[in-house]
């Protein structure tokens, strides 16, 4: 997805991105950057207590979540 900052410093999420995640008018988004990289996710804070998915390794316990991203994130060879 490309997307253009507006003089006002805003951008623009595409339609199904928004349906996808069920973002409306006033949903809070948690914005981060890590180098050249911006993150963005929607403020959820029951998430993982809800999460059903299978991306995380069985066990996992976010109690103990790792705040180093730029190691993980230089590993992945995104920065």
């Amino acid at each position: 997805m490309e997307t253009t900052v507006t003089r006002n410093g805003q951008i623009t999420l595409t339609k199904e991105i928004r349906d996808e995640l069920n973002i409306k008018v006033g949903t809070k988004l948690i914005i981060n950057r890590i180098g050249s990289l911006i993150l963005i996710k929607k403020k959820d804070k029951n998430f993982w207590d809800t999460y059903k998915g299978d991306a995380l390794v069985k066990g996992y316990n976010p109690k103990k979540y790792r705040k180093d991203y730029r190691k993980r994130f230089k590993n992945l060879e995104i920065l």
